[in-house]
């Protein structure tokens, strides 16, 4: 296996994984090399865009952005490319029309990469320190979490970023939406076409309306719901039409606030998950999901004043816990590959990737425990597009790296340097494909756009 060579250096920084698979390369433009029409053999499958910090390679002392992007060859080589220098990189990022959109804190802005040719294609100016982006279900959009200032939620909002390439306002902000203080995450209802942003310091989660049909309100806030406390991550089932927010204030009576997402009226918040360690409770939420489902949603908790933790389900069709595994660390990140097999990583100081059978959601059961070799530290893993491989950042005091686990057999079969330290984030991406914008179309691409 070729593992190719690495030239990223990553010193105190951060890194960022970025998963896409390629089902096909669309109408390329003639002046766009198409890397992708190569033998079934040779044919790259998947792309990982790797995203972190480290020094400038004109200036030492500068510490700027940096992207590497792995490739997976049609004969399982995996190959490394860059780095691309850009402005200093956040924790999140999409994929959608053949472009990664990665936010940039410090400057106030998002930098877009059009994947085919692993180059930066333009730099979108949106609100005060972007952090969370999330593409919306139809991919015409890019939502983006602006933290604004701490204390002023005058300077909180969300971005709304044109992502469609053949559009005039393609790589634009064509709107910013204010909420309340301290965004935290984003969450969409694919039913009614609602975006749901958690407020952390205002304690609600403000509800924009996305339907292109109410022209008087699109992408404008419909209302705030209080819910308590410090909401943090969301996720959304089609199953139940609901929203379940983590509480992360460890004092609130609920650790996970449920609201009628799908209402035929005005959000509003139902019920919620009880805090505590009794039958039916969750003691501290840390990360959650819905299934592939939406039949459940997969919960990862910690127990206060201990290193241990779990993983609960909550009944998508009664809103109550329906069982729990307890462990001897505190989950941190899951992904959930075919026949509800679960993958989660854990906290501070955990060096393996723990497998759990949920096929019987009741009765979730500890398959093994993978080991990486190296510590990790809030690691968000990656699943691949075909959900055959799982992608876990590993840290290193010099050198950092990608694990590549095999689903199938629960096994790394292969480890990927990259010569930096603390990877902090891991995105899986599904891309519908590589598309180039027509010449006519976003003229001015390529451009920071304001």
């Amino acid at each position: 296996m070729n593992l190719g060579a690495c030239g990223i250096i990553i010193r105190g920084g951060y890194m960022l994984f970025i998963t896409l698979y390629f089902l096909g390369c669309g109408d390329i433009a003639e002046h766009v090399p198409n890397p992708f029409e190569l033998s079934p053999d040779e044919a790259v499958k998947e792309k990982i865009f790797v995203a972190g910090s480290g020094p400038s390679s004109t200036d030492p002392d500068q510490l700027v952005g940096k992207i590497m992007v792995i490739s997976h060859g049609g004969r399982d080589d995996l190959a490394v490319k860059g780095p691309i220098e850009t402005s200093l990189l956040g924790e999140t990022a999409v994929a959608t029309g053949g472009h990664v959109y990665i936010s940039n804190p410090e400057s106030g802005s998002v930098t877009a990469i059009f994947a085919a040719t692993d180059s930066v294609e333009g730099v979108v100016r949106v609100g005060i320190r972007p952090e969370k982006v999330a593409r919306d279900p139809s991919g015409q959009f890019v939502f983006v979490a602006n933290q604004g200032v701490v204390g002023d939620a005058r300077a909180d909002s969300v971005s709304v970023i044109d992502a469609v390439p053949t559009t005039t306002t393609f790589l634009h902000e064509i709107g910013r939406i204010q909420v309340e203080d301290s965004t935290s995450d984003i969450t969409f209802s694919t039913r009614r076409d609602r975006v749901f942003v958690s407020n952390r310091l205002s304690g609600t989660i403000s509800v924009i309306d996305m339907d292109q049909a109410n022209v008087s309100s699109f992408l404008s806030t419909m209302v705030s719901i209080p819910v308590g406390p410090s909401p943090g991550v969301m996720t959304y089932s089609s199953t139940s039409g609901h929203v379940y927010a983590i509480l992360r204030f460890p004092t609130t009576s609920d650790s996970i606030a449920i609201i009628d997402a799908d209402s035929l009226g005005t959000p509003e918040l139902v019920s919620g998950i009880p805090r505590g360690n009794a039958a039916g409770e969750i003691p501290q939420a840390s990360f959650l999901q819905a299934s592939r489902s939406g039949n459940f949603i997969w919960v990862a908790f910690s127990i206060q004043a201990s290193s241990s933790g779990g993983i609960g389900v909550i009944d998508a069709a009664t809103d109550t816990l329906v069982s729990r595994l307890d462990l001897s660390f505190s989950p941190s990140r899951l992904v959930e590959a075919d026949d509800e097999k679960l993958f989660i990583s854990g906290g501070e100081g955990t060096d393996a990737i723990l497998v759990v059978d949920a096929s019987v959601p009741t009765a979730l059961r500890e398959v093994t425990r993978i080991g990486v070799g190296v510590a990790g530290r809030d690691r968000k893993l990656a699943i691949s597009f075909d959900r055959t491989r799982i992608y876990v950042p590993n840290v290193g005091e010099t050198s950092g790296s990608v694990s590549v686990i095999d689903v199938s057999t629960n096994a790394v079969f292969a480890i990927i340097p990259t010569d930096g330290v603390n990877p902090h984030a891991i995105v899986s991406i599904e891309a519908s494909g590589l598309e180039a914008p027509d010449d006519d179309a976003g003229a001015d691409q390529g451009h920071d756009h304001g």
